[in-house]
């Protein structure tokens, strides 16, 4: 009997990864409350307070809490 290697499966081409991605959903919009604007407006004044008179580790915190009431501001 001659030598036969098993044949391999062929496979099917994958779709690029490019091609993958833009079938993901995008995120989700968030909608922001104007009570949420409001106090991320608040925060961020705050921040700028604080940050002018010499403590920004506090100044960031203050920023960032804002940023999680209103992330597009």
């Amino acid at each position: 009997m001659p030598d036969q290697q098993p044949k391999k499966p062929q496979q099917s081409p994958q779709p690029q990864l490019e091609d993958q991605l833009e079938s993901l959903p995008g995120p989700v919009p968030i909608e922001i409350t104007p009570q949420k604007r409001d106090q991320a407006q608040k925060f961020f004044d705050r921040a700028r307070d604080i940050a002018a008179r010499g403590n920004p580790d506090y100044a960031v915190q203050m920023y960032l809490e804002g940023l999680l009431r209103d992330p597009d501001t």
